[in-house]
């Protein structure tokens, strides 16, 4: 959409867009899906991450118990309704990740655990403003994200049979996920 779009004039509206869990069950579907009229892979955004362990995909690790992240690991936020996948870490102990959250699709960066600047918003900013300048000149405010997205979660990690890693993308810091996945 052009800069006369106001993502607020479309909220909460069926069938209009991409909200959190209808994007990350989109982008699951077409990871394990080479044709259309599969079975769907959207749900409750704050259950996500427990429904696809339930469907065995992978493992589950229940709100208060997270330690770390990988990258492709779904993450629930259990008391805000909001689920993201984790693009890699930082060494300050931030995550970027990428999510659909009004106003859009967008790649974001947590704050520290502690809640302090971090290197995951820093990468998020230059990322997507290297990427997708149109985007963040609109809406870099959007970008960064409190520390609950850490500490408020359950996770969802695949599993090696369904999702491998021949690319080793999992043992990659943040900055190295986003150079592989977009400087190509």
């Amino acid at each position: 959409n052009d800069a006369s779009y106001d993502y607020n004039n479309h909220r909460f509206e069926i069938n209009n867009g991409l909200d959190c869990s209808g994007f990350v069950g989109w982008t699951v579907y077409n990871t394990l899906n080479t044709q259309s009229g599969g079975a769907g892979e959207v749900y409750w955004a704050d259950d996500q991450a427990s429904w696809y362990a339930q469907k065995g995909y992978g493992s589950y690790t229940p709100y208060g118990q997270v330690q770390s992240y990988e990258p492709g690991d779904i993450v629930s936020l259990n008391e805000d309704g909001h689920v993201y996948i984790v693009l890699g870490t930082c060494s300050d102990g931030s995550v970027v990740l990428v999510h659909a959250s009004p106003p859009g699709v967008m790649i974001s960066g947590t704050l520290t655990p502690g809640g302090a600047q971090s290197q995951a918003t820093q990468l998020a900013r230059q990322y997507m403003q290297r990427y997708f300048p149109d985007y963040y000149n609109r809406y870099n405010s959007q970008l960064d994200r409190q520390h609950f997205y850490l500490t408020r979660s359950s996770k969802f990690r695949w599993g090696d049979n369904f999702v491998g890693d021949p690319d080793g993308i999992r043992n990659l810091n943040a900055q190295q996920v986003l150079d592989t996945l977009l400087a190509q």
